[in-house]
């Protein structure tokens, strides 16, 4: 069920809001909706987008993750 919400938010963070939502193809209600349940997946299981998608691509030119070594072990 939805319910309105009134918001005071800095003029040109409205339009920015708008504008950013609007290249997205949808409504600057649906873009603060979509982010707040974004940061309430993030509250509750403690992960992030990083999190979640960490490990799902290869370097298809470093299958063995030499470089990924390399660089861990260099930069610590």
């Amino acid at each position: 069920m939805k319910t309105k919400l009134t918001l005071s938010v800095e003029k040109e963070l409205v339009a920015f809001g708008k504008e950013h939502a609007s290249r997205r193809g949808t409504s600057l209600s649906q873009w603060v909706e979509d982010m707040l349940r974004q940061e309430r997946g993030k509250a509750t299981d403690g992960s992030s987008v990083v999190d979640e998608w960490y490990g799902a691509f290869s370097d298809v030119k470093d299958p063995d993750g030499e470089r990924l070594r390399y660089l861990r072990e260099r930069l610590g």
